[in-house]
């Protein structure tokens, strides 16, 4: 399963299609029990929906924060792809479980919403892995070996292999300095 879509110019992840996906499905779960039982939920997942957003760049910030000193606003760039799926959740949970307590009639609800939500979530991604294709062949380029020396990429198909990419933009990456390659077996 590759990890991007590509439509002409625009480049879709599929991490990010899941969890649209995911929360798009414990949004109609949650609304459809809502209607029935008479309860207004919208507000409240949009409630939810904000702070897992938000706990999820921020739990990303909080990991990488060294990276985000020398300019602090390039915390609201999202472009870098930084996220915390796991710490948006967590958010998402506990506020659910805050609001349910002064909102009874909102528990089920918010309960399918969440449970819904996390279901698909890790269905597909969990099924996406087991899915995955395999890669192709390595093309055959030079690359530095952690002690400098250089090799050919395509000698280590077939073989287990970590290529590390890193470049200027990206908070995480180990080096801040030019695109580097280091292949490691």
């Amino acid at each position: 399963m590759p990890h991007t879509i590509v439509l002409g110019p625009f480049a879709l992840q599929i991490g990010v299609l899941v969890t649209f996906l995911a929360v798009w499905t414990g949004w109609v779960a949650a609304s459809t029990l809502a209607r029935r039982r008479g309860v207004e939920i919208a507000p409240v997942l949009y409630l939810l929906l904000a702070a897992g957003v938000a706990a999820a760049r921020l739990g990303f910030v909080a990991r990488y924060g060294t990276a985000y000193l020398d300019a602090p606003l390039s915390i609201l760039d999202i472009r870098d792809g930084g996220w915390a799926p796991e710490v948006g959740l967590l958010a998402a949970v506990l506020l659910a479980g805050g609001l349910a307590i002064r909102r009874r009639q909102a528990v089920l609800p918010l309960a399918t919403a969440i449970g819904t939500s996390t279901t698909v979530w890790v269905a597909a991604t969990v099924g996406g892995t087991l899915l995955d294709q395999p890669r192709l062949d390595l093309p055959a380029i030079a690359v530095f070996r952690l002690d400098g020396t250089v090799t050919s990429l395509d000698r280590f198909t077939g073989k287990p292999v970590v290529v590390n990419l890193w470049a200027t933009w990206c908070p995480p990456c180990p080096s801040h300095s030019a695109v580097r390659f280091a292949v490691s077996w």
